[in-house]
């Protein structure tokens, strides 16, 4: 009861509302309509407010009404009709010094990709920290992560060390066999020589028009569309480059789809 609470809470100190030191900034792209899972996600996100800011990045994305009040660590920013691949095209093109007839043949494949494939955008998961670091301002952290996630009372799993000592850390569900930076959870340090990893895989980099030629090309002949996923080679430079990972055990185990388990989830926690 009551009595119980105070006697549990008597000489804790406050948790404030936010943390003094670390800021993260995790990085949601959001191609097409709201799925219907969002709202778990953005009332999960919640709880997260002392720690972390989730922004979600959409091109005139439809809101519910209940979504009026968001909490106030959860920011969707519209980015406009073809936004996100003028901005990603932008910055890349920018970063890798392309000349202006290069960029928008650029930008014209990523809008066109994008607009028939948005799942696409995930590949360039590593890029996030130059393409959106105009939006990062005083945050020390970054990350990338999925929609499709309850995330809970995150900021009682994040380890000081993790925020003070690495340069990446990334989050497993059991499989640490797999040593790979995780698309569902991974944080980097807000600096420019992290941010920039991504440039040592040939295919977001010197070889970027070249394979976006080869997905358009596809796209148009209705064969299979290329992916190449954001755990591969990034995973593989991060430690090349001498950087401090870490991949640490702390992700539970999704749901399989349809299921009639069931989890109880109280004031934004998940048992």
């Amino acid at each position: 009861g009551a009595a119980t609470a105070a006697l549990l809470h008597a000489g804790a100190p406050t948790c404030p509302s936010r943390h003094p030191e670390f800021r993260i900034a995790m990085l949601i792209p959001l191609l097409g309509p709201a799925p219907p899972y969002l709202p778990y996600f953005v009332a999960s996100a919640s709880r997260t407010a002392p720690l972390i800011d989730w922004l979600v990045f959409h091109e005139h994305l439809q809101l519910p009404w209940e979504f009026r009040q968001l909490p106030t660590n959860v920011k969707f920013v519209d980015l406009g009709g073809g936004g996100l691949a003028e901005l990603v095209g932008l910055k890349l093109g920018e970063r890798l010094g392309l000349p202006l007839r290069n960029a928008t043949t650029l930008l014209r494949s990523l809008r066109l990709l994008f607009e028939h494939w948005s799942r696409l955008i995930a590949e360039y998961k590593p890029t996030f920290g130059t393409v959106f670091e105009d939006f990062l301002g005083d945050y020390s952290h970054w990350g990338y992560c999925d929609l499709d996630m309850i995330i809970g009372n995150v900021p009682l799993f994040i380890e000081r060390a993790e925020l003070e000592s690495q340069d990446i850390f990334t989050y497993a569900f059991g499989d640490m066999n797999a040593l790979y930076l995780r698309g569902q959870w991974t944080v980097h340090k807000n600096r420019r020589d992290v941010n920039e990893v991504w440039r040592r895989c040939s295919h977001l980099a010197n070889e970027l028009e070249r394979e976006l030629a080869l997905k358009v090309t596809n796209l148009r002949q209705g064969l299979s569309t290329r992916f190449l996923s954001a755990e591969g080679c990034y995973s593989s430079e991060a430690v090349r480059a001498n950087l401090r990972v870490k991949i640490a055990n702390k992700q539970a185990v999704g749901l399989n789809v349809p299921s009639d388990d069931q989890v109880p989830y109280v004031a934004g926690s998940v048992w």
